[in-house]
């Protein structure tokens, strides 16, 4: 049989794999599931449609597929009697080819009711035949197992042809641990950040970014997972499907998702337009639940499309289940209960008939006591539950417990000023979010205290000179202070307009409500905010902190609409999380120099993913 160039050059890959020191992916006692995947001589045992025959031609399977049908089902090819074993692990390979630009789809399926899908993958032919490699894992268990070419659905009739075909297993039962989330992408890119990239997708499923060209260091743009788990001592093989077009090299790396971003392995790799299987083995020196598999794809000159497919890091221990730990089955505001209001609990329980239940003092003495309310299953948790019913209980007092079913509530008070302070930590919330400036642990505790970000001080230029959105202006904001609108660190001026107006409208209330002290209730001192002292009410203090971030995004003048506001001031990309706000650095895309650093501290290790800023404006004015 006369074999094609696309044969020879996966022989030549593979030989350049082994010289330069990678291996390609070895699976122990494979179990080969196709019969007659290289058609010498015959098709059997593949079946076809009615209305798309097949035949063996110089070695090949070729189809000659109608044109008008509907379904991608319509007209169909395959190859039956393929088992499938949940949480095996499957590689399918194959070469084909079509004589117009198609895209067909790939299927490994049950073979009756429901039909459910091992894997399904979309498949983009042309004239010129290429060899493609799917990695999976069985999620069902079933010996009418079928692979099938779904070849349906085109106005017009082509040529599909087939060659190579093989579908190998190898069980998996009680093996290597698997770190990575959704390495195949089926889930598209859940689990996965991108940062410094114009784009990042999942295209016929594989995880591809166009990653733009003269950025300065590998780390200026990246894709990555976080949260991965390492265990000292334990050996790691980190594997990886990628190409690159036309070519880039790129590094793949395990390491410590936070400062100071420590490497446990790295690996510069030149890639091609071809995907390439790639293998690294490494022990790691720690144990620790924040490393991550990440892929560094910046310093090329020019721009390129990077793709990644089947990311596996397997060694270490599986995960334990996760086992919530929700406190006792007596469930109560831990808050606590004013003394003139309702006061209710939940009981989760398997009992169907009432409970008996007792309300106990800090000194253990029972005070009320009653039967509960079985209310059956809740809708929201499944759980059977029991309500009960202590508000005729009013006697003020701190340390109450319930008691019910042999299991006690955690302690609570009953007080008219129990809820006293949820105004203010409700306020709270605003100051830790605040861009361009240093949180102070001694006002909201250590745990949320950080340095300034975004005040162009290294690694990052920050928010001090930021350019419009390509192509729509050509002017350049000081844009510092205001809140980032939630974990990333985006600024947006619709959602602070807001926040900003319920913020003034609290304190117009203050001024008038009854309990409000006449203006006291948020006077000066009573948020933990730095200004506090100046003579100022703490919540104006902290709407004015965002009012100038405001007034910063205008169009300036002389500028078209002059006076409006610009939507919006984010990254380039979504900043890789975790990432601390002074942490993130600027990519290409955020042009020109920034200021001189503000502080003389050094910069973290240069391993952090990047990210850079700009202002998005609105297409029309609005209100």
């Amino acid at each position: 049989m006369t074999r094609r160039p696309t044969a020879i050059l996966a022989v030549l890959a593979a030989a350049l794999l082994t010289a330069t020191g990678l291996t390609a992916t070895a699976y122990a006692e494979e179990v080969e599931h196709i019969d007659n995947g290289t058609f010498e001589g015959t098709t059997l045992p593949w079946w076809n449609t009615e209305n798309t025959p097949i035949a063996s031609v110089d070695g090949r399977l070729c189809a000659e597929v109608p044109g008008g049908t509907v379904n991608p089902w319509d007209a169909s090819i395959g190859h039956s009697d393929i088992p499938l074993v949940d949480g095996d692990a499957y590689r399918l390979t194959f070469t084909a080819s079509a004589t117009a630009p198609v895209t067909v789809r790939a299927n490994v399926q049950l073979n009756e009711t429901p039909f459910t899908t091992a894997l399904s993958h979309e498949v983009a032919l042309t004239s010129t035949p290429q060899t493609f490699v799917y990695d999976f894992d069985g999620n069902l268990d079933s010996t009418n197992g079928v692979f099938t070419f779904q070849l349906g659905g085109t106005a017009d009739p082509f040529t599909f042809c087939l060659d190579d075909v093989s579908l190998t297993s190898e069980a998996t039962g009680g093996g290597t641990p698997e770190q990575v989330e959704n390495g195949d992408f089926n889930d598209g890119t859940a689990g996965w950040y991108s940062y410094g990239t114009t784009s990042t997708a999942v295209v016929d499923g594989r995880l591809c970014s166009e990653v733009p060209g003269g950025l300065a260091n590998p780390w200026d743009a990246g894709v990555g997972q976080n949260g991965v788990p390492l265990l000292a001592g334990s050996a790691y093989t980190f594997s990886f499907d990628a190409s690159a077009a036309p070519g880039a090299t790129v590094r793949a790396t395990v390491q410590l998702g936070v400062d100071p971003f420590t490497s446990y392995l790295s690996r510069d790799v030149a890639l091609t337009a071809q995907a390439q299987h790639l293998e690294f083995s490494f022990t790691s020196p720690v144990d620790t639940d924040q490393a991550q598999v990440a892929f560094q794809v910046g310093a090329n000159s020019a721009a390129y499309t990077f793709c990644l497919d089947n990311v596996s890091l397997l060694g270490g221990e599986e995960e334990p289940p996760y086992v919530p730990e929700t406190g006792p089955r007596v469930r109560v505001n831990q808050v606590g209960y004013l003394p003139s209001g309702p006061k209710g609990a939940t009981v989760v329980t398997t009992a169907t008939g009432t409970l008996p239940w007792q309300l106990k003092n800090s000194g253990g003495t029972v005070v009320a006591s009653g039967q509960s309310t079985p209310r059956g299953t809740d809708q929201a948790s499944g759980q059977n539950v029991h309500s009960v019913d202590f508000t005729a209980f009013r006697t003020v007092g701190t340390g109450y417990t319930l008691t019910a079913d042999g299991e006690t509530s955690h302690p609570f008070d009953i007080s008219a000023g129990v809820f006293e302070q949820l105004r203010s930590d409700s306020l709270q919330f605003f100051y830790a979010q605040r861009s361009g400036i240093a949180i102070d642990g001694a006002l909201i505790g250590e745990q949320y205290a950080r340095p300034a970000g975004h005040l162009g001080v290294a690694p990052n230029k920050g928010d001090t000179d930021v350019p419009c959105q390509p192509g729509v202006c050509d002017y350049r904001l000081d844009v510092r202070g205001g809140w980032y609108d939630a974990g990333d660190h985006g600024k947006y001026v619709v959602n602070g307009g807001i926040a900003t107006a319920q913020l003034l409208s609290s304190f117009e209330r203050t001024k008038t409500a009854p309990t409000a002290g006449g203006g006291a209730g948020l006077a000066d001192g009573t948020l933990r905010v730095p200004e506090r002292g100046n003579g100022v009410p703490d919540v104006l203090d902290e709407a004015r902190w965002e009012l100038e971030f405001l007034i910063r995004m205008q169009v300036p003048a002389g500028k078209p609409l002059a006076g409006m506001a610009h939507h919006k001031m984010h990254d380039a990309n979504w900043t890789g999380i975790p990432m601390a706000p002074r942490t993130t650095r600027s990519s290409a895309s955020c042009t020109g120099r920034p200021p001189p650093p503000r502080s003389t501290s050094p910069p973290p290790p240069r391993r952090a993913p990047a990210s850079s800023r700009r202002t998005t404006r609105r297409s029309r004015p609005g209100r």
